[in-house]
């Protein structure tokens, strides 16, 4: 019988593969949470989704807010395992040091340790015994997944993602997924491709599905290409098998179904569309670029520029910096910025000068200026063209709905334009 201690160190591994479905099979963690399960990848998806559970069960009431201490613990593990966030992604969300990070994180991991143990314990594994034995039936695991598809688009928050580095960081998984096919993976990935807008977890799924199947219609020692390229101003995905094996893409013929179905759900979520070609032997999926908005951030102390840069990152916003009113008009004349979030309180030239010079000139008097200032002179910022005034500190949530304000603002204003 494992000890209590080794079991906290098994859940703790299991988080760190959440996606790992290969390792997940094998866990030791399936044998003592999972009976019954049988099928290719079946213990992993129901060890996965018994994980995921035991994680949901640390959400605190509706009625807590978000950012109260009390969600800390749920919301460091969903985004650490379920969102794939790294540490310091984490603590500049949650606002925290990264001593405070282990500490809380330890503390999440040991309770939903002790969650699944007391189940173990108390001899109270039914549910998961039943799910698992649905499993086996084809109607029930469908029902299982669809819910799992659901979870998925749910909870991933749509973001501005390179996919290119995406995949580069699930390199070393595809690469020991495809060493236990025994079947050999090219990927060939264009660089500093554009930036698409998706969830960072749903994306993910898709690789990992798209390439699975892949891998499942070739033969040992066959070749599985997965490529990743601009064109026609979208970013195209291809997953290509060589060296197919007629009488395996028979045999799973019913998984095949399920875990394309499953990648084609996933991708229309995200605005995309995926397509079978060449007879099954591959997979084309084509995903939207991100309609991003320039943000032009004048502010001369640097510390707020990287803070609004953190705000912005991940919501369709480029943030370019300015540290003094000459270089702002330079950049807001080259660039042409959605909006413009001009400091005040600026050495030499100041806010208010660089406001008026911004709205004087032809060809940025029109582009809306956003004043985030500590001094409360809302009034006088409006009076000299502001679109907008905030008072410092400013939370992302405020700068976030400002910004949303005045680029529908803007974008109206141009529509009402006669041509």
């Amino acid at each position: 019988m494992m000890l209590e201690s080794e079991f906290t160190d098994q859940v703790k591994d299991a988080l760190s593969h959440l996606y790992d479905y290969m390792y997940l099979q094998t866990h030791p963690l399936a044998d003592f949470l999972i009976t019954n399960a049988t099928g290719d990848g079946i213990r992993a998806k129901m060890l996965r989704q018994i994980l995921l559970q035991a994680i949901e069960e640390l959400k605190p009431e509706a009625d807590i807010p978000v950012r109260s201490p009390e969600w800390r613990g749920y919301r460091i593990l969903y985004q650490r395992y379920v969102e794939g966030l790294d540490t310091e992604e984490i603590t500049a969300e949650l606002a925290i040091s990264r001593s405070q990070f282990y500490r809380e994180h330890r503390k999440a991991v040991d309770a939903v340790a002790a969650l699944l143990w007391d189940r173990i314990s108390q001899s109270s594994m039914l549910e998961e015994e039943e799910q698992s034995q649905e499993a086996d039936s084809g109607e029930a695991f469908e029902d299982l997944i669809q819910a799992e598809i659901e979870r998925l688009i749910l909870h991933s928050t749509k973001e501005t993602l390179a996919l290119d580095q995406v995949i580069e960081s699930m390199r070393g998984l595809f690469l020991q997924f495809a060493a236990t096919k025994e079947v050999e993976l090219r990927l060939e990935v264009l660089e500093a491709l554009p930036l698409i807008h998706a969830g960072h977890t749903v994306l993910r799924q898709i690789l990992l599905n798209v390439l699975s199947q892949g891998l499942k219609w070739a033969s040992p020692e066959g070749m599985v290409t997965l490529a990743a390229a601009e064109s026609g101003g979208q970013v195209i995905v291809e997953v290509i098998a060589e060296g197919i094996a007629p009488d395996r893409c028979r045999e799973r013929e019913g998984e095949e179904a399920s875990s394309l179905i499953v990648a084609q759900r996933l991708v229309e979520s995200q605005g995309g569309q995926m397509q079978l070609l060449g007879d099954k032997r591959a997979i084309h999926i084509i995903l939207p670029i991100a309609d991003m908005r320039t943000v032009l951030v004048v502010d001369d102390n640097e510390d707020i520029i990287r803070l609004f840069w953190r705000y912005l990152n991940g919501h369709g916003y480029q943030v370019v910096g300015a540290q003094n009113s000459e270089e702002a008009l330079r950049l807001a004349l080259k660039l042409q910025p959605q909006v413009i979030t001009l400091d005040v309180m600026m050495p030499n030239r100041d806010g208010w000068e660089a406001l008026q010079t911004l709205k004087n000139h032809p060809f940025t008097c029109d582009i809306p200026v956003l004043v985030c200032s500590i001094l409360d002179e809302p009034d006088l910022a409006f009076s000299l063209g502001a679109w907008g005034f905030l008072r410092k500190p400013i939370s992302q949530e405020e700068l976030l709905a400002a910004l949303e304000r005045l680029c529908t603002s803007a974008d109206s204003e141009v529509q009402r334009r006669p041509g």
